[in-house]
């Protein structure tokens, strides 16, 4: 799978915009963040004004409190049909194959998520923002083979 036909949508989110919750929660397509790391400099600095952060616009809805329900007692989230797993990346080779035999379903990534995240960053211009180690520079620009090796179906 060429690197040009990978499409995410993402959106980046304040850590404080993360809802207080005493169970995993699992967020699609958001980043929750305070700062960035600059790994040729070694530090941590503010995020760049030029990020535009979202927040959330959930509020008091009764018909969106409305459609939320539970799960059977014994029941997971995803045999609920509350949820479903499309997609997974893993950074160790036993997670991701435990992963696939959970999910067979699903595709899964066994790859450093910096490296697909700096192979997004290139294939939509954002590579003057993008600040990635040299290694994750090469393994975004050899992804093409290695996404087809990690597909597992």
């Amino acid at each position: 799978m060429p690197v040009d036909n990978i499409e995410i949508k993402c959106e980046v989110r304040k850590k404080s915009d993360l809802p207080v919750c005493n169970a995993p929660v699992i967020f699609q397509h958001i980043f929750f963040c305070e700062h960035l790391y600059d790994p040729s400099k070694g530090y941590i600095k503010q995020l760049p004004a030029h990020i535009k952060l979202r927040y959330s616009t959930a509020g008091g809805d009764a018909d969106s409190r409305k459609r939320k329900g539970k799960c059977k007692e014994g029941e997971n989230v995803s045999e609920s049909g509350a949820s479903i797993t499309k997609l997974a990346i893993e950074y160790e080779e036993p997670a991701g194959d435990a992963f696939k035999l959970n999910h067979p379903e699903s595709l899964v990534f066994i790859i450093n998520c910096n490296v697909i995240l700096r192979a997004v960053m290139e294939k939509c211009g954002d590579t003057d923002d993008c600040i990635a180690t040299s290694e994750a520079a090469e393994l975004a620009a050899s992804l093409d083979e290695k996404v087809c090796r990690c597909r597992g179906r």
